[in-house]
């Protein structure tokens, strides 16, 4: 949105607070994760389907949101608001703990190893790609009035966001139903 807003060079310090600061926050959230893990085998199954299901909710939300009011911004955020908001972002804690639920607690090597290893995941595929939503933005921007783009895009996203959530939890439930029998 924020390329769409504000165009690719106002939106770069944005970008890489993103981009930064979201690894950051799947690495601490892993570390203690993989931790309760150990101890609570069952409570990283908890915290996946409790993860999916505020995602559904939170998704059902925004599309609702279609007032212009909500929408418009004066000015892009700096690195260091985008980088806070990374910690603030409901999204971004459904999206942390439900990675992170892949990190295997008894694997080759330590937990911890594979929580570096997937935040710098995360921090690889996010530099090109945010890079691409940011041009993608601005190539809307230019296409046609943004407004009513914007609105279909959003709806189309949260469709795709909300149908891939709901088949991770018929996978999560159905694989728990099973080793529960």
């Amino acid at each position: 949105m924020s390329g769409m807003n504000f165009g690719v060079k106002r939106s770069l310090p944005h970008y890489y607070g993103i981009c930064f600061a979201y690894p950051l926050k799947i690495l601490l959230v892993g570390l203690g994760i993989t931790n309760l893990g150990i101890w609570l085998p069952y409570i990283v199954v908890v915290a996946h389907i409790a993860a999916i299901i505020f995602l559904i909710w939170y998704v059902l939300q925004v599309v609702h949101v279609t007032d212009p009011r909500y929408i418009k911004h004066d000015k892009p955020m700096t690195y260091h608001e985008a980088g806070l908001f990374q910690w603030l972002n409901v999204k971004g804690w459904a999206v942390a703990i439900t990675a992170n639920t892949l990190v295997p607690a008894q694997g080759e090597l330590a937990p911890a190893y594979y929580c570096v290893l997937l935040a710098l995941t995360f921090m690889l595929v996010s530099l090109p790609v945010y890079q691409l939503i940011l041009w993608l933005g601005v190539w809307v921007r230019h296409t046609q009035k943004m407004y009513h783009l914007k609105l279909y895009i959003n709806k189309l996203a949260s469709f795709l966001l909300v149908g891939s959530a709901l088949f991770l939890l018929y996978e999560e439930v159905s694989g728990q139903f099973v080793e529960f029998f």
